[in-house]
Parts: C-alpha cells; sequence; structure tokens
C-alpha cells in the first residue's frame, strides 16, 4: 500500500474520506491530502500543571532577562555617544601590548601624512608627470630616428657591397 502524497493546497480545501477513498487506498491507488487538515501531537497531554507553569515562568523570566539585556545595552550606547573623548580600558592588556600601542601611529599623524602625500601626487600628476610625458615622447622620436639612420646606413652598405 502506497502512502498519501502531502501537498499544499488552499486553506479551505479540505479532503473529506468517503468511501471511495477508502477503496482507492485499499487498491494501491495514491491519494491527495491537504497540510491543514493534520493534526500534530505537542506532547503537551503528558506533562503536568506543575510543569508546564514552570517552564512557562523560566521562558518569561528569560524573556525579561533579554529585555533587560537589551535595553541596558541601547543606554550604554547612547551614553558612549555623549563622552567627547571614549577612554578605552586598557588595563586588561599585558604590558607587552600596552608599549606596543603606546608605540602605534595615532590618527592624527596618519591623517597629516595622508593629506601631504595627496598634495605630493597631485603636484606630480599635475606639474611634473606632463613635463615627463613630453621627455619622453621627445625621447621615442629620438630612438626612431637613430633607428632609422642605422637601418638607413645597413641599406647603404649592403647596396655598396653588391
Amino acid at each position: 500500500m502506497q502512502a498519501p502524497i502531502l501537498t499544499d493546497t488552499e486553506a479551505e480545501t479540505t479532503v473529506e474520506l468517503d468511501e471511495s477513498m477508502v477503496n482507492q487506498v485499499s487498491n494501491g491507488v495514491s491519494i491527495t491530502k491537504s497540510i491543514f487538515n493534520l493534526t500534530l501531537n505537542d506532547d503537551l497531554d503528558d506533562k503536568t500543571d506543575a510543569e508546564i507553569k514552570s517552564y512557562e515562568a523560566r521562558l518569561q523570566d528569560e524573556i525579561k532577562q533579554w529585555g533587560s539585556l537589551w535595553r541596558d545595552s541601547i543606554q550604554q550606547l547612547k551614553e558612549f555617544k555623549l563622552k567627547p573623548h571614549p577612554i578605552i580600558d586598557k588595563s586588561i592588556l599585558s604590558d607587552e601590548k600596552r608599549a606596543y600601542l603606546e608605540k602605534a601611529p595615532d590618527l592624527q599623524r596618519f591623517l597629516r601624512d595622508s593629506v601631504e602625500f595627496r598634495q605630493n601626487a597631485y603636484i606630480f600628476l599635475e606639474y611634473d608627470f606632463p613635463r615627463f610625458e613630453v621627455v619622453q615622447k621627445n625621447l621615442i622620436e629620438v630612438c626612431d630616428y637613430n633607428a632609422f639612420l642605422i637601418r638607413e646606413g645597413k641599406i647603404e652598405e649592403n647596396l655598396a657591397n653588391k
């Protein structure tokens, strides 16, 4: 005997088991059944009222804890944003890591160096690079002319040997 095929149908659609469907199952013909007509056992029948109540109490307590954690986090973020210069607690770091952080470059120096680099790059691209392009173009023309002279000399030499 084949198992009935479950399909997702409209919520209003129901399958009624009449005698013709029972005959189809007994004959080995597959039938279709709506998933909306299935009843699932939620295993709450086996639990006592005390177990259910304690579970609900634990669940509500956990929900309250998550809510208070969320509210406290939001409050801490608001306080952190209000401080002009947040202070990071370095006491949890080892001496080696604290020394490393003290020697590290600071943000102001990095920005100052990056501004200087951008200014130098701008000067190079606007003033020096066009001059280098002109020099490069002239050098290519001179090299092409020298190559032309060498070829012309070789051609004259070959014609003179004939």
